[in-house]
């Protein structure tokens, strides 16, 4: 609380006690039957009301200083506010304040870099999506300074349905960040076979390579234990005998961590276990080592 606002609450304070005092000192009745006239109802109410003022002052003070720490944020920091406490009328107000804001609306924050739909659309509900898009003409495939899509952020924050919206937009799938991720290197990350179905059925590449390694999404699915995506990625022609610059293909990294059930998926898929990495191992070995009895049976 600032200075100014507690030495306020301290003058209300001291005034409401000075009138009591003087009400008790100089007009309190003067024997016990006088004092047996007034209700108990009268004491509790007169209670009431000296709280309900120092609640009102308290109040009071608490907001101006909560609007002035808003007011003197960066205009972007105020939008995240907004979005997180989910006052859509007032992220729409904000926005329409600032001049000029249709030409500017592709523009990079000079706080974080970020636009304003990659910042909506990590996990804004829908209606601040189609505000940017349809209101104010956000370009759906405008990346931010790292290269960052609206459809990645959606993807990354899990949002499916801001995800098939800005795919009905005419979103690009295969763009990729200054990393190499595209959309859907990010969505596996979830594990949620939903987002993959949806990015892998509307031209997003099973195939993609995105860290240098030669790392694949069927490798990323296989390492994570993410069955019923890597079975998305087969149905969709993933390569299933790819191998990265280490030598080791989606059934190593199964075979590795003991997921039996994909290494039996990956073999059911024409997946090859003589395939041997560049430490000239084979997936079996690899689950001999990890000590994965019922995956090591399953690559014999």
């Amino acid at each position: 609380m600032k200075i100014k606002y507690f030495k306020a609450f301290f003058l209300v304070t001291t005034i409401i006690l000075l009138v009591v005092t003087v009400r008790i000192v100089f007009f309190a009745e003067k024997n016990h039957s006088h004092h047996t006239h007034q209700s108990h109802d009268d004491n509790d109410h007169h209670k009431h009301s000296e709280k309900d003022q120092i609640d009102q002052v308290i109040e009071e003070i608490s907001t101006t200083d909560e609007l002035q720490s808003f007011e003197s944020l960066p205009f972007t920091y105020q939008i995240d506010q907004l979005i997180q406490k989910g006052d859509f009328k007032k992220f729409k107000a904000t926005i329409l304040a600032q001049d000029n804001i249709k030409d500017k609306i592709n523009e990079y924050s000079p706080e974080d870099g970020r636009t304003l739909l990659t910042r909506a659309s990590f996990g804004a509900p829908i209606a601040y999506i189609k505000f940017l898009v349809e209101e104010l003409g956000a370009d759906v495939n405008a990346a931010d300074r790292d290269k960052i899509t609206p459809l990645m952020e959606a993807a990354a924050s899990e949002n499916y349905e801001v995800v098939e919206y800005l795919i009905e937009k005419n979103a690009d799938v295969n763009i990729q960040n200054k990393l190499g991720a595209d959309s859907l290197t990010i969505s596996l990350a979830s594990g949620e076979a939903s987002f993959a179905t949806l990015l892998l059925e509307n031209g997003a590449n099973p195939n993609h390579m995105w860290n240098n390694k030669n790392f694949t999404h069927l490798m990323n699915a296989a390492r994570s234990g993410h069955r019923e995506v890597l079975n998305v990625l087969l149905k969709h022609s993933a390569q299933i005998n790819t191998q990265d610059d280490q030598g080791n293909t989606a059934l190593h990294y199964a075979a590795s961590q003991g997921f039996t059930e994909i290494v039996q998926d990956l073999l059911k898929n024409n997946a090859d276990k003589n395939i041997q990495n560049k430490e000239m191992k084979k997936p079996i070995d690899l689950a001999r080592e990890s000590n994965n009895t019922a995956t090591e049976q399953a690559l014999k």
